[in-house]
């Protein structure tokens, strides 16, 4: 009776590994197959979209829209700078003020103004040879001119023409670069106009 219970056990647990065994062969074999429609569903060539031409109307306007892209897409250049950019700027001096020719040398109203207008007439006649002295580096005669030029302009007044003519001596002295006596000789150019506008 035992050896007959201990078969039947055997053969109940051999039937049930069995089953098993089927049931994932069968899985697997499912999964293959899944597998195998998912390849070949990559592998098949895809239909080449084919585009209807566009209405005439339509192609005018996308041929309008790419004309405008290319013009946009088109380099403006850049206008030059104006010149006037590259000039020295002005530097700023007070007004002229004649009143050390009133106080120290003890002259009229009407004398100061005589006096001014013939520095006026000076500095203007001195003008062409001071610029041309500078074009060509001539510090000797830079120096020579505005010398010249400083101690008429001191003796009437301060400020204005004045402080510019005394800086371009500063600079004519120290040697400093042509740059620089440009820049004195545009003030004294500027200072000069002021001075006229107000004695001439």
């Amino acid at each position: 009776m035992s050896v007959t219970l201990n078969v039947l056990v055997i053969f109940v647990i051999a039937l049930i590994v069995f089953l098993l065994l089927m049931a994932a062969s069968h899985l697997m074999s499912k999964n293959h197959i899944d597998n195998l429609k998912k390849d070949l569903k990559k592998d098949e060539p895809k239909e080449e979209s084919r585009s209807e031409p566009l209405p005439i109307d339509k192609q005018e306007d996308t041929k309008d829209r790419q004309e405008s892209t290319e013009v946009d897409d088109q380099v403006v250049p850049e206008e030059p700078e104006s010149a006037d950019l590259a000039e020295p700027s002005l530097t700023q001096y007070p007004a002229f003020d004649h009143s050390i020719a009133i106080e120290q040398f003890g002259l009229q109203e009407s004398e100061v103004n005589e006096f001014i207008s013939d520095l006026i007439a000076q500095i203007d006649g001195e003008i062409p040879a001071l610029t041309a002295s500078i074009d060509s580096g001539d510090y000797s005669d830079i120096r020579r001119i505005s010398h010249l030029l400083k101690g008429s302009s001191l003796s009437l007044g301060s400020g204005g023409v004045t402080d510019a003519i005394s800086a371009l001596d500063h600079s004519a002295i120290a040697d400093e670069n042509i740059q620089k006596l440009q820049q004195h000789l545009a003030d004294i150019k500027y200072y000069l106009e002021e001075l006229k506008k107000s004695y001439l």
